[in-house]
């Protein structure tokens, strides 16, 4: 009865790091431009913050719960400062910002 309660709750452990493995080894890398892009986000610098966050999204996207919130602030106000909806540049983060939430749902 002990092992097959041991059991189940190993497999629930491995189960809810799955995320973490499915992504690699999280790099220094990762975790860097996690923080740097997050501090930017916070002080709502979306321009210094958009390039560290873009490394994220593409290399470690689970690594932190605020990815894809700090992710939408970061594109929405991109596109707010722009402000000409017909722009390339505002297209072209609106089109990130469907891949973003495409990428959370998948994800998620």
């Amino acid at each position: 009865m002990k092992n097959k309660a041991l059991i189940t709750l190993l497999l629930f452990v491995l189960l809810g790091a799955n995320p973490l493995f499915a992504q690699g080894e999280i790099s220094k890398e990762c975790i860097s431009n996690s923080s740097i892009s997050h501090e930017a986000v916070k002080s709502e610098n979306y321009k210094d913050a958009y390039n560290p966050w873009k490394v994220v999204i593409r290399d470690c996207p689970l690594l932190r719960f605020y990815t894809f919130t700090d992710g939408y602030k970061i594109l929405k106000g991109l596109m707010d400062a722009n402000g000409d909806k017909n722009s390339p540049e505002y297209k072209k983060y609106f089109e990130e910002l469907m891949e973003t939430h495409d990428l959370r749902i998948k994800l998620t």
